[in-house]
């Protein structure tokens, strides 16, 4: 290949193709250098750009990746599939908070990415925004089912509680999950005894033991207030 550049220099495709070479070798500078020549020659769609990042994140080469990939991003400026990518290689880093705001763009680039949106601006504890983009969902039941987890995420267990006809009537009480978070944001609140008609309705044994938890816990509040462990 190296002969091939030397010989026809702007023959651009075999950058492409030693860069896959290169990859193989987990040579990623040397891949990266060849497919930004190749980028910068061609006029590559965001598809192929994505087929370059994609194979260096493979590959775990996840800071070339996002180099290449943050050059991408600035390009394609309407391409959320592009900032997604961008998003999860931040991801790959643990970085939360960059990794919350892009996917927060591409929603807005693409609305079909919100229900992620909100997901990842809870991870980074934005929670009025992570709200804000919930409130955009058109699933009623993943709406309330992911409100139901930034209200926890965040201590708010009054609004729980106050979900919980909203519950009942969209039938979301019927995933166990949601009953004990309802349980749970009941006992937070110091309604015991509400908290135990939604322990009574469980039926999993998974959850059995956390129900226990809560119950001895709600003895030890009724009987020795000092040792209450809400």
């Amino acid at each position: 290949m190296a002969k091939t550049v030397e010989k026809f220099p702007e023959y651009y495709g075999v950058y492409k193709q030693r860069f896959n070479y290169f990859v193989e070798l987990e040579l990623y500078q040397s891949a990266l250098e060849d497919a930004t020549i190749y980028l910068a020659n061609e006029k590559p769609n965001a598809k192929t750009y994505l087929s370059f990042v994609g194979a260096l994140r493979k590959s775990g080469a996840t800071d070339k990746a996002t180099v290449l990939a943050e050059v991408g991003n600035l390009k394609f400026l309407e391409s959320a599939e592009m900032t997604l990518m961008l998003a999860h290689l931040y991801l790959d880093q643990e970085m939360i908070q960059t990794a919350a705001n892009l996917f927060d763009q591409a929603s807005i680039e693409d609305g079909k990415y919100t229900k992620e949106a909100s997901e990842m601006l809870r991870r980074a504890h934005q929670f009025t925004l992570a709200l804000y983009k919930n409130s955009q969902l058109n699933d009623t039941k993943e709406k309330y089912k992911q409100r139901i987890a930034i209200y926890l995420e965040f201590g708010e267990y009054e609004r729980v509680v106050a979900t919980d006809s909203a519950l009942e009537r969209s039938g979301l009480l019927e995933d166990e999950n949601i009953r004990y978070a309802l349980a749970y944001a009941y006992y937070m609140t110091g309604n015991f005894e509400k908290s135990e008609a939604q322990l009574r309705e469980l039926t999993r044994p998974d959850l059995f033991q956390k129900a226990t938890e809560l119950r001895k816990n709600m003895e030890k509040c009724t009987n020795n207030s000092w040792e209450c462990e809400l």
